[in-house]
Parts: C-alpha cells; sequence; structure tokens
C-alpha cells in the first residue's frame, strides 16, 4: 500500500514539473480575447442585440490553459500559470466572453475562486465582467450545466453549498449588479409577421403608384379586407399586381402562424437561481420530511423507554417507604443520571423534527436554519441513544450484583455497540455538517458578552462569522 502511494506521488510530481516546462514555453493566453468590459447594467431587461459571429483563435477550442484548468480544479496548475503569466487572469474566451471568475463559478471551485479573489486590483475588474449572454458572475451560480452534485452528500446539504455560494459571490459583486436582467434575444410571431411585411413590400414595390395603390391597407390586413377592393378596376395591371400581392401574403401569414418559438423573460440573478435550483429544492424538501418523520418517531420512543424506566427502578423499591432498595449503591446513580440524559435529550430531538416539519421549507431556509435544526436533532438522538444503552448497562449491573472486572467491562463495550455502529454510519453526514456547527458557533460567540468567553475567543469580532464562506 505504501508502495503505490510513493509511486503516485512521484508520477503526481513528474506530471506537475513537466506542467511547469510546458507552462513556460505557452503563450495561448495571448490569442484569447481581451475585450473592453462597459460595465453597464441593464435593469429593465432589453432586449439583446444580435450577436457576433463566434471567432475562435485557439484552433477549435476558446479555452486557453488557464481556464481549462479552472474548470477541473487543477490548483497547482492554476498558480503555476498566475505566476508565470499574471496578466492572463484578464483573459476572456472569444466566443462567450467569459473570464477566470465566470468558469470558475460556473464548474464550482471554490478554492482557485478563493486564489483569485486574494489579487485585489483585478478582482475590481474581473467582477464587473458581463458575458455575451448577459451574464454576470452572479447569474453563473444559477447555471446548473457544469453542476455535478456538488461536494456534500444529501440534496439538503448541497442545496445548502448552492445557496452559500449564491451569497459568497453576491458579496463580491457591486451592488447595482443585482438587479441586473441578463439580456436574452426574443423572437416572437408578431416580430416574424412584421419582417415578412417589410420582405413583401420590398419585392412587390411598385414603381409608379396609381390613386388607388395609395390607399391599399397594410399588407396583414389585406386578407382581412379583400371582399372591400373594387371588382372593377380601371388599372388592370394593378389588378393583377394586387393579386399576386394578396396571395404571396398569404402564405407568408400562413408561415407566421405557425411559428411556436416562445418568448423568453429576461431574468435577474436571484430569478434566475431560483428558477433553475427549482428541482433540487424539490427533492431536499422531501428528503427533509421523511427523514425528519423517521428520526421523530425514534426519538419518541426512545424517550418513551426512558420514562418508564423512571417508575421501574432496577431492584424495586421499599413498599413501605418507596424509596429505592438499591438506591445507595454507586450503580444506581449512574443509573439515575443517564435515565433523564435519555429522556431530555430524545424530547430535544423530537421538538427539532418537529421544528423541522413545520417550516414552510423555503429556498432560503435552506442557508442555515434548516441545516441547524437537522444538526442539532441528530446530534440530541445520537446523544439520547448513547446514554439509553449506558442506563441499561448499568441497571444489569444493579440487577445480577457483578464483581468481575472483566465482566463489567464485557457488558460497557456490548452497550456500546449500537451506538459505535450509529456513529459509524452516520460519520460522513457529520462531517459535512461541520460547516454549519461552525457557523452556529461563531453566532454564539458573537451574541455572547466577552466576559463569558475564553481569553483565547475575546478578539474575535463579529465579522468573522462570515469569514469561511
Amino acid at each position: 500500500m505504501m508502495e503505490g502511494i510513493y509511486k503516485e506521488k512521484r508520477k503526481h510530481e513528474s506530471a506537475f514539473k513537466l506542467a511547469k516546462l510546458l507552462i513556460a514555453e505557452d503563450h495561448s493566453w495571448k490569442l484569447s480575447s481581451q475585450k473592453e468590459d462597459t460595465g453597464k447594467t441593464n435593469p429593465m431587461g432589453d432586449i439583446a442585440p444580435p450577436k457576433p459571429e463566434k471567432s475562435e483563435n485557439l484552433e477549435g477550442t476558446t479555452l486557453t490553459p488557464l481556464l481549462i484548468a479552472t474548470s477541473t480544479g487543477i490548483v497547482e496548475i492554476v498558480k503555476e500559470i498566475l505566476r508565470v503569466y499574471p496578466q492572463a487572469v484578464d483573459h476572456v474566451t472569444p466566443d462567450k466572453s467569459w473570464n477566470i471568475l465566470h468558469v470558475a463559478i460556473s464548474h464550482r471551485q471554490l478554492e482557485i475562486f478563493r486564489i483569485v479573489r486574494k489579487m485585489e486590483i483585478p478582482m475590481a475588474r474581473l467582477v464587473r465582467r458581463i458575458d455575451e449572454d448577459g451574464y454576470t458572475i452572479l447569474h453563473h451560480v444559477g447555471v446548473m450545466e457544469y453542476y455535478t452534485g456538488g461536494t456534500v452528500p444529501g440534496p439538503v446539504l448541497q442545496l445548502q453549498e448552492e445557496l452559500l455560494w449564491f451569497e459568497r459571490v453576491q458579496k463580491i459583486i457591486p451592488s447595482h449588479y443585482e438587479m441586473h436582467r441578463c439580456q436574452i434575444k426574443q423572437k416572437t410571431a408578431q416580430t416574424h409577421q412584421f419582417d415578412l411585411e417589410a420582405q413583401a413590400a420590398e419585392i412587390h414595390h411598385v414603381t409608379q403608384p396609381t390613386e388607388a395603390s395609395q390607399n391599399i391597407p397594410p399588407i396583414h390586413e389585406i386578407s382581412e379586407l379583400s371582399p372591400l377592393i373594387p371588382q372593377t378596376a380601371q388599372d388592370k395591371q394593378f389588378q393583377e399586381m394586387h393579386a399576386r400581392i394578396l396571395k404571396e401574403v398569404q402564405e407568408l401569414l400562413k408561415r407566421t402562424s405557425q411559428i411556436t418559438e416562445a418568448s423568453q423573460t429576461a431574468q435577474t440573478a436571484q430569478e434566475l437561481f431560483e428558477q433553475s435550483h427549482a428541482a433540487l429544492l424539490k427533492e431536499a424538501q422531501e428528503w427533509l420530511k421523511r427523514t425528519s418523520e423517521a428520526c421523530s418517531a425514534v426519538a419518541v420512543l426512545i424517550a418513551t423507554v426512558a420514562f418508564a424506566a423512571a417508575y421501574t427502578v432496577p431492584g424495586g423499591s421499599n413498599q413501605d417507604t418507596g424509596v429505592p432498595i438499591l438506591l445507595h449503591d454507586p450503580f444506581f446513580l449512574v443509573f439515575t443520571v443517564m435515565d433523564v440524559l435519555s429522556l431530555a435529550s430524545s424530547l430535544t430531538s423530537v421538538v427539532m423534527f418537529l421544528s423541522i416539519l413545520t417550516s414552510p421549507f423555503e429556498l432560503q431556509d435552506f442557508r442555515h436554519s434548516l441545516p441547524q435544526k437537522l444538526t442539532l436533532g441528530f446530534t440530541f438522538l445520537f446523544f439520547s441513544v448513547a446514554v439509553t444503552m449506558l442506563a441499561f448497562a448499568a441497571t444489569i449491573i444493579l440487577i445480577i450484583h457483578l464483581k468481575k472486572r472483566w465482566t463489567t467491562t464485557l457488558i460497557y463495550t456490548a452497550a456500546f455497540l449500537p451506538v459505535s455502529v450509529f456513529a459509524l454510519l452516520q460519520f460522513p453526514l457529520y462531517v459535512a455538517f461541520m460547516s454549519t456547527v461552525r457557523f452556529s458557533w461563531k453566532v454564539i460567540r458573537s451574541v455572547l458578552p466577552s466576559c463569558f468567553l475564553p481569553s483565547r475567543f475575546k478578539n474575535t469580532t463579529t465579522g468573522s462569522i462570515y469569514k469561511t464562506l
């Protein structure tokens, strides 16, 4: 195993050395576009002008090695390219006008995003870039074309990760960019009709119009007004021309009625994000409901057992005084404390899961509120299972009065077996919840007075709450 790890490490080092040599000789970023960005936003959602023809300068590809490394998340190569060619950070793709921030955000490359964010001078320009589709970098958070499921398991945490991405990008863009509406080209049947009318008028232009021809109604109304045209016209040539125009216009209008291309509405980044994440939101809602219902049922069962154990103490009670017979046994105190903790933690877990089930499940609730409740619910449920098994082990020892140390150890080990299995199965989920736990702890530290905190936390400011975002 160690030999395999060593070989993989050597391969990685050799590949990186080769990449350094290629980067030093590579100048393909010079061929990429460096278009001027006006930085003008579009809050009204006007229709975009026709795009220029696509130009590709990199022999069939529109991405430089820097942008390719960014899209695949190869941090070492990105750092090396920016070290050797710092000016490459400003270049964009010639077809879509994407810069390194557009690519990093679209492919959800957080580490590369943080590297670029530390470059304060280029960031002032990069965040203002609007691509050929009219998308700001905040719009690209809502683009799901390159989304592969995120870095965390479960739809709830994936949706939370996406919301944190939106919040993270929202902080670095100018405030008025949030109202920018992406410019989407619109083409409706009405615009086609006007184009066809103009074409027909150009084809059948009358060089010497008569007085009768000047009173011809608009072309899109000829088919409706044809019965009103006089049957005996003095100009025979005009009659023939009018009949020919009427026939061709009817064919053009027939083609126009068959156009089914729907017009699209320009959207802000928030609207695009909500629309593109609607399916993930629905999946997260269903998963959270099912999980909360199942966990609350288990927590209620544990609470019932703990409540019943309080009235059926091990060893029984004195019939005259009602005092437990084993009251002065050391393990009786262990049983009492564990039973109280089991009941309290299980009921707290029930409250957390019921709070989740009664929440409105809005999109913004998945940013912090619902994940925090789910984390607390799982934590109290796990703790209730652990202390319930400890109470069971203390009860066994009290009843059969075991004096051998190895037997007592064996019983405690058996009691912790289901707890250990539960912990191992839920460990990946707890690791994924660590960001939520850290955020909750930072909120608590910001609220509590400094006198209640250890000295190493007194210099922590409220602004550090969002440092990890």
